[in-house]
C-alpha cells in the first residue's frame, strides 16, 4: 500500500490528540493518506499486561478512518511485525495474502457488545470519542482474547471465517439444516457417506445438496426446499460427520490436512478410513471432488447442540499412475494409500474451501416471517397485475410454501411503471415474470402458473383451482367475483377480494371461509365503497373507463401500491383464522398526513 503526502484534516489531528491520555496506548506512525482504499491509517501499539499463547504484551495495529471522520468506517488491522498472527472469535480470518501490505485480513469485530462488558454505542459524530472508543474496545478485545473469554456462555455462537477459494465466485453449494432436521444425525456422528446434488430453477449458481447417503446407499436426509433436479456435472460428493466443532484454536478451520485431522480428533481413525474411501472412489476420475465436513453447533455457547453446520471442500485430483507411488512401496493397496496421504492429503497440503450457505427456512425467514396459520396455505393469486405482482413477493419474501398465479394478461411497457416486473419482461406473460421473480427470491417456495385465467366454466375451474386453500382475487373484476360463486367446494376454501379505490387511497377487503362464495353478499357490501369512488372520478373531472386496478386508466402510484399491498398481506393473516361461515369486510383509507407547522 502507498502513502500518499496529503495535509491531514483537522478532525483526525484532535482525535488522535485524545489517545494520549491512553496509557496502554502508542501512537508508532501519525496519519498518513492510503490512496489505494481511499482512507486514512493510523499505526499503533497497544499494550495489556495479560499474555497468552497467542497474543504477546505489546501487539501493533493499522488503523483504517474513512475520509468522512467522524463518520464511516473505523477498522483495526493485525500489523505483520508485531502483530497477532492467530484469528479469535469477532475477527475476520487473520490470513495474510497481499504480501506487498503491512498489515494482516484479520479486521476485528469491536461494534457488537462482549458479554459480562459494560458496552455503550458507538459515538458516532463525536470527533474526539469516536476514535478513542474504538482504541479502548480493541483494548477490551485483547483482554478477552488473551484470557479466552470472547465467546462466553450465553452469547450467540459464532462459526469461524473461511476464506473461499476461486470457484466460490462461479458457484456455491447450498443445504437446510435446522433444528428440524437434527434428529436425522444422531446416529452417524464419526460416519461418512456420498452426495448427490441438484439444480435450482432461476439460481445457476447455487448447486443443492439434496440427498444425503451412507456407504451402502442408504438415506440419512434429503434437501426440504421446492423440487429439484439432479444433476451430474463431474462431481463426485462425499461427507463427514464429526462429534465435535472442527474448529482449531483459538478460532479457524484448519488450512491443511494435518490440522483437519488433528481437528476431528477422536475420530481420526474414522477419518483415515473416510479418506481411504474418497481415494478408491476418485483414484484416477475427471470428476470434480466434492467433501462436507459437517459437526454439531448449538444457537448459544454453553447450550445444547441444535443443528449441523457444513463446510465445502473442494478436493484435490487423486492420480491413479503408477509412476506417482513412493519410493520403496508397490503398485498395491498399501502403496496408493501411502501416494495419496504423501500427496494429495498430505500434512501440510492446503485445504481449499468453497463457499456454502444454509438456505433453511429459519434462515431466511428469521428475519420477518408471516403466521403459520397463512404460511402453510396453497395461495391461489387471481391477477398479478400491480397490487398482485406485489403482493405475490411480499408472500414469498414472507414464507409462503406454495402459490398458483392466474391471468392470461401479457406485460406492455406501460405496466412496468407499478409492477415488480422490467423493461426485459415486456411481451412475456405476467405469470411467467413473477414466477421466475418469486423463484429467484425462495428457495422453499414452489409455483405453479396459469396463463389461460379463469375459465367461465365451473367443472374447469374447479379442476384449476382444487389444490389451492385460499383463493386471492386482484383483479377488482365483477366478472371473476361471479366466475368464483360459481362452485360449490366439498373441502372449504377461503376466498378473497382485494382491489384499490381512486388513486389507491383507499383499499377494499372481502374474505370469506365458506364451501361456496355468496357474489350477492359481496356486490350488496361493496355498493357503498365503490359509489363513493365513483364521485371521486367525477370530481377530478376523471372517466372511469374499464374496472379494476390492471386498467392502464386506472390512476395510482406504486408507492401506493407497494402501502396497500402490506396491508393486503396483514389481513390475509387474519382471514387465515376465520372460523367456517364467517365474513371479514371492511375499507381502508389510505390518507395523507397533514404537515406540520
Amino acid at each position: 500500500m502507498h502513502k500518499n503526502l496529503m495535509i491531514v484534516p483537522s478532525v483526525l489531528n484532535r482525535a488522535q490528540r485524545l489517545l494520549d491520555s491512553i496509557q496502554q496506548c502508542r501512537v508508532l506512525a501519525d496519519w498518513h493518506f492510503v490512496s489505494e482504499l481511499q482512507q486514512w491509517c493510523l499505526e499503533l501499539e497497544l499494550r495489556r499486561e495479560i499474555r497468552s499463547d497467542y497474543i504477546s504484551e505489546k501487539t501493533n495495529w493499522f488503523v483504517l478512518v474513512d475520509s468522512g471522520y467522524p463518520f464511516g468506517e473505523i477498522e483495526f488491522y493485525p500489523a505483520v511485525e508485531g502483530g497477532i498472527q492467530a484469528t479469535f472469535p469477532h475477527q475476520i480470518r487473520n490470513d495474510y495474502k497481499e504480501k506487498k501490505s503491512r498489515w494482516r485480513e484479520g479486521k476485528l469485530c469491536l461494534d457488537t457488545p462482549y458479554r459480562d462488558s459494560v458496552f455503550t454505542i458507538d459515538p458516532v459524530g463525536n470527533v474526539e470519542e469516536r476514535l478513542f472508543w474504538y482504541v479502548n474496545r480493541a483494548l477490551e478485545w485483547l483482554k478477552k482474547a488473551a484470557n479466552n473469554t470472547l465467546l462466553a456462555d450465553g452469547e450467540p455462537f459464532e462459526l469461524p471465517w473461511v476464506t473461499k477459494n476461486r470457484l466460490s465466485d462461479k458457484f456455491y453449494f447450498v443445504h437446510d439444516e435446522s433444528p428440524e432436521t437434527f434428529c436425522n444425525w444422531q446416529e452417524y456422528f464419526g460416519c461418512w457417506g456420498r452426495l448427490k446434488f441438484s439444480d435450482l430453477e432461476q439460481l445457476p449458481q447455487a448447486i443443492v445438496i439434496d440427498h444425503f447417503l451412507t456407504v451402502d446407499n442408504k438415506m440419512v436426509r434429503r434437501w426440504n426446499g421446492r423440487q429439484t433436479k439432479l444433476i451430474h456435472k463431474k462431481l463426485e460428493g462425499f461427507w463427514y460427520l464429526a462429534e465435535k466443532p472442527v474448529i482449531q484454536p483459538p478460532w479457524k478451520h484448519p488450512e491443511n490436512w494435518g490440522e483437519l485431522s488433528r481437528a476431528i480428533s477422536p475420530n481420526r481413525d474414522s477419518f483415515l478410513e473416510c479418506k481411504e474411501y474418497i481415494r478408491k472412489k476418485l483414484e484416477g476420475s475427471k470428476e470434480i471432488g466434492i467433501f462436507l465436513i459437517g459437526y454439531p453447533i448449538p444457537k448459544y455457547v454453553g447450550k445444547e447442540n441444535i443443528e449441523i453446520a457444513w463446510y465445502t471442500i473442494q478436493l484435490p485430483r487423486i492420480s491413479s499412475s503408477i509412476k506417482d507411488i513412493p519410493n520403496g512401496f508397490r503398485n498395491n493397496l498399501l502403496g496408493r494409500r501411502m501416494r495419496a496421504e504423501l500427496g494429495c492429503f498430505k500434512e501440510d497440503a492446503k485445504v481449499s474451501y468453497i463457499s456454502t450457505k444454509n438456505w433453511s427456512k429459519n434462515r431466511l425467514n428469521s428475519r420477518g416471517r408471516i403466521e403459520k396459520k397463512l404460511a402453510d396455505l396453497n395461495i391461489g393469486l387471481v391477477g398479478v397485475g400491480a397490487l398482485g405482482s406485489m403482493l405475490a413477493e411480499l408472500l414469498a419474501r414472507l414464507g409462503i410454501k406454495k402459490m398458483l398465479l392466474l391471468d392470461s394478461d401479457v406485460l406492455d411497457s406501460g405496466n412496468t411503471c407499478r409492477h415488480t416486473a422490467t423493461l426485459n419482461d415486456i411481451g412475456e406473460h405476467k405469470v411467467k415474470t413473477v414466477h421466475n421473480r418469486l423463484l429467484q427470491i425462495s428457495p422453499h417456495l414452489q409455483v405453479l402458473t396459469n396463463s389461460d385465467g379463469l375459465s367461465g366454466e365451473a367443472k374447469a375451474m374447479a379442476e384449476i383451482l382444487e389444490p389451492v386453500d385460499m383463493i386471492v382475487d386482484c383483479t377488482g373484476s365483477d366478472e371473476v367475483i361471479q366466475l368464483l360463486s360459481l362452485n360449490w367446494w366439498a373441502i372449504p376454501k377461503r376466498i378473497v377480494s382485494l382491489s384499490l379505490g381512486y388513486k389507491a387511497q383507499s383499499l377494499l377487503v372481502y374474505g370469506s371461509y365458506c364451501n361456496q362464495f355468496v357474489a350477492e353478499d359481496y356486490f350488496k357490501w361493496v355498493e357503498g365503497p365503490k359509489r363513493a369512488d365513483e364521485e371521486k372520478w367525477e370530481n377530478d373531472g376523471e372517466v372511469l373507463e374499464g374496472s379494476g386496478c390492471w386498467s392502464p386508466l386506472f390512476p395510482a402510484r406504486y408507492d401506493d401500491i407497494v402501502i396497500a399491498a402490506g396491508l393486503c398481506v396483514k389481513e390475509l393473516e387474519r382471514i387465515a383464522d376465520l372460523d367456517l361461515g364467517v365474513n371479514r369486510a371492511l375499507v381502508y383509507q389510505l390518507t395523507q398526513c397533514a404537515e406540520a407547522k
